[in-house]
């Protein structure tokens, strides 16, 4: 499959990485933006290449890197998961 930068209504682009992950991880960008737009928990990430800060941005078992200044999402990931399957059951 093929993937491109999508920028939605809400102003936020899903890069092509973010994209990958919403599939492999059996996820819905609504999902992932439940957790961008209401996070229950916010800290810094690793800044990019060109030194623009991240931050993680977590909503149940989602987390969500993402770059703010951008309003880009760079990846999702589970949040204090040792390991689940595609539709995030407990392994």
């Amino acid at each position: 499959m093929t993937y491109e930068r999508v920028t939605y209504a809400n102003g936020w682009t899903l890069g092509v990485h973010v994209q990958q992950r919403l599939d492999e991880m059996g996820l819905t960008a609504a999902r992932l933006f439940e957790a961008v737009l209401s996070p229950t928990l916010t800290y810094p990430g690793h800044p990019d290449k060109w030194g623009r800060p991240r931050e993680v941005r977590v909503a149940d078992d989602l987390a969500v890197v993402v770059t703010a200044s951008q309003r880009l999402a760079v990846t999702v990931l589970w949040h204090g998961a040792t390991g689940r399957d595609a539709l995030g059951q407990a392994a």
